[in-house]
């Protein structure tokens, strides 16, 4: 149908028409001519409304792109968050065990006692904890346990576990990273799903 309507504009205006020398070209180059030859009489009505019906193509491709764009950003959001919550400022350390001996609490008032025999007392603190029968609880926890270091090379990691166990009678523990930050250390770890955005397991101690 365009070739017809270039066709008709060259039989009754000439092949001098200046639309015969754009029509083959892009989108964005017909608009150029259009708008330069829309105040002049050398662009036939065909010519005119043909270029109107592109601009107006253009501008629901540009629609269509865009509710396109905003369902898939629908459907991600249902299926996951995009953005999860980064870890805590500060530089994962080796810490040493006598480092480690000592009272860390949370933003909350809970508090973590580890001592160096191994054991460890817990006053509603809080955690992940993950059992191995796939329940998870990201409550505050208060008890007693045992608790082991691990150093490797992005840092000290602290493993403690329960001794009360878990709903399925599993056990009840989480893991704890080691960070640094200015002159405070901190034992973190993420809590429940990732894409739930639940704010961190922070314990600090001062230096």
């Amino acid at each position: 149908m365009f070739s017809a309507h270039v066709q008709a504009s060259s039989l009754r205006y000439g092949r001098d028409d200046p639309w015969n020398s754009v029509f083959v070209d892009s989108d964005l180059n017909v608009f150029k001519s259009c708008a330069r030859l829309r105040n002049t009489s050398l662009i036939s009505p065909i010519a005119q409304a043909t270029c109107r019906n592109r601009w107006r193509w253009s501008v629901l491709r540009s629609c269509r792109t865009a509710l396109v764009l905003i369902a898939m950003a629908f459907a991600l959001t249902a299926c996951g968050r995009i953005w999860n919550r980064p870890p805590p400022e500060g530089e994962s350390v080796v810490l040493t065990r006598a480092e480690l001996t000592t009272t860390w609490t949370d933003a909350n008032g809970g508090s973590l006692t580890l001592k160096p025999d191994g054991t460890f007392t817990a006053n509603n603190v809080c955690g992940d904890w993950m059992g191995a029968s796939d329940w998870n609880w990201t409550e505050p926890r208060s008890g007693s346990g045992t608790w082991k270091d691990d150093t490797g090379k992005p840092g000290t990691a602290v493993r403690r576990s329960f001794d009360a166990k878990g709903p399925k009678g599993d056990e009840v523990g989480d893991v704890l990273s080691a960070l640094r930050h200015g002159k405070t250390l901190m034992l973190w770890t993420r809590v429940g799903d990732e894409d739930n955005d639940d704010p961190h397991c922070i314990l600090t101690r001062d230096l």
